[in-house]
Parts: structure tokens; sequence; C-alpha cells
């Protein structure tokens, strides 16, 4: 155990060390990133590609999926504010998704208001958002997102493959279809925890409706 053995300079260092703290409380850029608002896929994607925190302003419809840690290390974080992130497919495709997050991804998903939703997915796998790297789901729903019909398609709402990590702390996901698990597919070697979260309403196979683990 360390001494202080100097006694008449230890209330000094007391004072300089809280007078330090309540200047950086002071300060709320030491603590937070700054949020940058958005209400265009095209602002949406360039956001991405600075890795920041994003909050959405107004309804996207996208015309390709997201991309989150494609070709480097990203750490993204997109608040739904209450508004919609979707897309208008009438057929399934291997880029169907909503979202993708590759091996350097980290994605959070929040919502800071009531009624943000991601939707309208409809790929071979993962119709909402495809992981392989890290997804933080905190709050917002999945909604009407769906992939083929047909054996080996999975994830209408999410599909978790071998060593991505998906956690799931809060929201939704309903109305979610496919040929194989509605809800949440889990790969082998994944790793899903969930621990205040609202599955329901999937469509597709009944033996994997809400949550397969591989």
């Amino acid at each position: 155990m360390s001494k202080i053995n100097d006694l008449t300079r230890f209330p000094r260092t007391i004072i300089a060390l809280f007078a330090g703290l309540m200047m950086m409380l002071a300060a709320p850029s030491a603590w937070s990133q700054a949020w940058t608002t958005v209400s265009s896929k095209e602002a949406l994607t360039a956001a991405i590609a600075d890795g920041a925190h994003i909050r959405l302003t107004a309804d996207i419809t996208l015309s390709s999926h997201l991309k989150i840690g494609q070709n480097s290390t990203q750490n993204v974080t997109i608040d739904l504010n209450g508004h919609t992130l979707k897309r208008n497919l009438s057929s399934a495709s291997s880029d169907g998704h909503v979202i993708e997050v590759y091996r350097a991804g980290i994605l959070t998903i929040t919502d800071g208001a009531t009624g943000g939703t991601i939707m309208g997915g409809y790929a071979n796998n993962g119709g909402g958002i495809c992981n392989y790297g890290t997804l933080n789901f905190q709050g917002g729903t999945i909604s009407e997102c769906k992939t083929a019909y047909s054996d080996g398609c999975m994830g209408g709402g999410i599909k978790n493959n071998s060593a991505g990590t998906v956690t799931m702390s809060g929201g939704t996901i309903e109305r979610c279809e496919s040929g194989d698990c509605g809800g949440i597919y889990n790969g082998e070697g994944a790793t899903l925890i969930v621990t205040g979260a609202t599955i329901s309403d999937w469509g597709g196979n009944v033996r994997k409706g809400g949550v397969w683990n591989e």
C-alpha cells in the first residue's frame, strides 16, 4: 500500500483534483460526442463514413443498404429519433437488408423518441440487419422485414452470423418473416444477448419462429 509522507501537501492535492473534476463536469464535450443530424440518405451515408453519432430528423428511404465497417473499423450510433429508416423492396436479393454490419463494424441503434422503425428490407438473409460484427440494439423497432421463403434463408429481423455479437437491451422486432426463423437467427459461433426486448408476430417456419440459436 502506498503512503503519503508529506501530510501538509495532502489537502492541496485533494483540492486540485476536485477542481479538475469540476472543470471536466462543466464541459460536456469532454464526456460526450456531438450528434450529427441527418434528413437524407446522402447525409446519412456521409455521416456513417465519418463514424459519427447520427440522429435522424426525417424519414429516410434507402436505395441500397447501409454498410458499417466495410472497409475499415467504424463505430457508429444511429438514433432513429422517432423516424423511419426503410427500403421498399418487392423481391429478395443478397443485399436486400436495410443495414449490414461487417466484421470491423460496431453499430448501436437507439430511439430517442417514440416510433423509430427500421422496415422494408427483403434479403436472402437478415432482412432488417445482417450482422457480422457487433450490434447493440437499445431502442426502436425492426418491422415488416423478411427473407426469401426457402431453406437456408434466415433471420427476417436480424441474422447474426458466425463470430458476430448482438446485444438487445431494448426495442422490438415484430411482423418479420422468413423461410427459416422470422425474428433473430443466431448462427453457429455467434453471440446473442437479449435482456430487454420484445420479439413477436413473426411469420415463417413455426419451429424457428422468434429466435433460433444454431
